[in-house]
């Protein structure tokens, strides 16, 4: 550092202490107060919205991110010649979330009991490994009786 940035950086240094005893001196310091506020979502009519049929979460140190598709009802027979060639269906994100390690708890209960309510309402929904032992299950009793 030369001689004029060491002077610079003192000078500096000093008039901000002498700010801030001068600030100090004329404010009197206000006691923190804890005030706890319910946050509201309130959605834009042109708030833009995507229908997925399709999820997929990953995660860093400091983020999640889940991006959000759709799988195709139908194929076409260059996506069934893809899989049989590949063993994969390939799909373009329509969105993609990135949220803070510390939304995830909270996003995680709020999941649970919106889909809590859902079943309670709706009906238990048939995750993917139930469909597949169901199917399965079904497809056994149905060879043995023929």
């Amino acid at each position: 550092m030369s001689i004029m940035a060491k002077k610079a950086a003192a000078t500096k240094k000093t008039v901000t202490k002498k700010t801030a005893k001068k600030k100090s001196a004329k404010k009197t310091p206000i006691a923190a107060e804890a005030v706890t506020a319910q946050i509201v979502v309130n959605p834009s009519d042109d708030l833009s919205s995507i229908y997925a049929n399709h999820a997929e979460v990953a995660h860093s140190f400091h983020e999640f991110t889940i991006f959000f598709g759709q799988l195709p009802t139908k194929a076409s027979m260059a996506v069934v010649e893809s899989v049989k060639t590949t063993g994969q269906i390939r799909i373009e994100p329509d969105a993609q979330v990135i949220v803070p390690p510390t939304l995830i708890p909270g996003l995680i209960s709020a999941l649970e009991a919106q889909l809590k309510k859902y079943e309670e309402k709706h009906g238990i929904i048939l995750r993917k490994d139930d469909q597949i032992q169901a199917t399965g299950a079904g497809a056994a009793k149905n060879a043995t009786k023929h």
